[in-house]
């Protein structure tokens, strides 16, 4: 695997959006994301969440970046500090990623990771469908049953 950090042209897409207007409606109903890339405040506590307690297996870390998965995947979760290092909580009026789910691979891993969760100090909220915890940068992680 070769990782590289190519040039963004951030004016450019930051000109399609008003990061202040809230008029993002939702993505298409049964979309699926393979992984997940995500800007935090700082990687040790990011990888003492993700993988101390959600539970997830670094695979990779290198320049201000970290990578884990589940099942020896190379990676399904991505966190980087490149433009974000020192960053609190997002404000939730504030467009960005509020949430994102992993799904289960087995049902009794639920009940598992949610006594995990709850031993590390994290809030638990119950879901119809898994239950959900919020990340240090408040964005929330759902686990949901297979």
């Amino acid at each position: 695997m070769k990782m590289a950090t190519d040039e963004l042209n951030i004016p450019d897409l930051l000109s399609l959006t008003n990061t202040r207007v809230p008029d993002y409606a939702k993505a298409p109903d049964g979309m699926r994301v393979g992984h997940m890339h995500l800007r935090v405040g700082d990687l040790a506590q990011a990888e003492n969440f993700y993988h101390g307690t959600v539970g997830l297996d670094p695979t990779r870390k290198r320049n201000g970046a970290a990578f884990l998965s589940s099942g020896r995947y190379h990676h399904h979760l991505g966190m980087n500090v490149w433009q974000s290092q020192g960053a609190g909580q997002r404000d939730d009026s504030t467009t960005g990623l509020a949430w994102f789910s992993l799904v289960m691979a087995k049902q009794e891993l639920l009940a598992a990771q949610e006594e995990r969760l709850r031993k590390s100090g994290v809030k638990v909220t119950a879901l119809a469908d898994g239950l959900e915890a919020v990340d240090p940068w408040g964005t929330r992680v759902r686990l949901l049953k297979v």
